[in-house]
């Protein structure tokens, strides 16, 4: 016995299904997009928790130096950092760069510290003045 009419209810399933698979790989590309989305944002809050936390813990060591000079060896001692320039200071590390360029205009001492990440785009900066009068011998 053979068959020689096609059920119609076998097409509407057919159909149904079609649409069925279809929306659910809609909903998989748009969640697939919000995860990826979620995962830059969480990056990016961490580079810029790492760099704020870097740059103030710096500012505050440079803030507790009696001087300029001083505050120049707090860097390399305490901290690390490699001297590129005679006022400029690098650090390397996993995370990101840690730069801190120094300056004097007078009694004012002033850092402009820098935080980047692994991709050298900058993250966080950070400017520090203080009043640092000169001694005459």
């Amino acid at each position: 016995m053979v068959r020689t009419h096609v059920s119609r209810r076998s097409g509407i399933f057919l159909t149904e299904l079609m649409i069925a698979i279809l929306l659910f790989a809609l909903a998989s590309a748009l969640c697939v997009r919000i995860f990826v989305r979620a995962q830059q944002i969480s990056t990016q809050a961490q580079e810029l928790s790492e760099g704020v936390n870097r740059c103030s813990c710096t500012a505050e060591l440079l803030r507790s130096a009696p001087s300029g000079e001083n505050a120049r060896q707090l860097l390399t001692q305490r901290l690390g950092m490699e001297k590129v320039d005679t006022n400029l200071f690098q650090l390397e590390e996993e995370t990101g760069t840690l730069q801190v360029q120094t300056g004097r205009e007078g009694e004012l001492f002033t850092a402009h510290i820098l935080w980047m990440n692994l991709r050298g785009e900058s993250v966080y900066d950070l400017t520090v003045e203080r009043w640092i009068p000169e001694v005459n011998p």
